[in-house]
């Protein structure tokens, strides 16, 4: 499985960027279903629309150079070449009591870039190739980037208090 994880990609300065954004200046849109159906609430600010959603501009976000610089740094320091980015969106679940939908976040290739914003339970699990168990679960850890290739995922619920996390996909 392709995967790389890195805790020191961002600077202390972003971090601190990241801390106020999270604060004072992310606008939030509620969300009845995290995956069609499933009724697993939760809050979201687009940076990046999907592409059948954009108009002329790329960023849905003031936010989106920011997200950008940091999506970049990584890719850089990972030698990772991309097309497109098909969406960037900061995510905020917090505890629900039943399980997660193991889902595909596009129907066609693609990869994920995760920063989580801060330090929390709920952790990504990520499936095997064929879609039968748990190959890597990751627990967020604040301002760590971690990349990995389109396979059935989700996120669980904190147990305890708020999720926070920067989701992109991309090719």
């Amino acid at each position: 499985m392709f995967y790389i994880e890195d805790k020191n990609f961002i600077s202390e300065e972003q971090g601190r960027h990241l801390d106020d954004l999270l604060k004072f200046d992310l606008p939030w849109y509620f969300s009845p279903d995290a995956y069609p159906g499933d009724a697993a609430q939760f809050l979201y600010h687009i940076v990046i629309r999907r592409p059948e959603a954009r108009t002329d501009k790329l960023f849905n976000s003031p936010t989106g150079p920011f997200f950008m610089k940091l999506f970049n740094q990584f890719t850089e320091r990972y030698d990772i070449k991309y097309d497109e980015i098909y969406r960037c969106c900061v995510n905020l679940t917090f505890p629900l009591s039943f399980l997660p939908t193991q889902h595909e976040d596009h129907t066609f290739p693609y990869n994920h870039f995760v920063i989580y914003l801060n330090d929390s339970d709920g952790d990504t699990c990520i499936f095997n190739e064929k879609g039968t168990e748990i190959e890597k679960r990751i627990t967020p850890e604040k301002h760590k980037g971690v990349c990995f290739e389109k396979r059935l995922h989700y996120a669980e619920f904190p147990t305890n208090g708020l999720r926070f996390a920067a989701v992109y996909t991309f090719k």
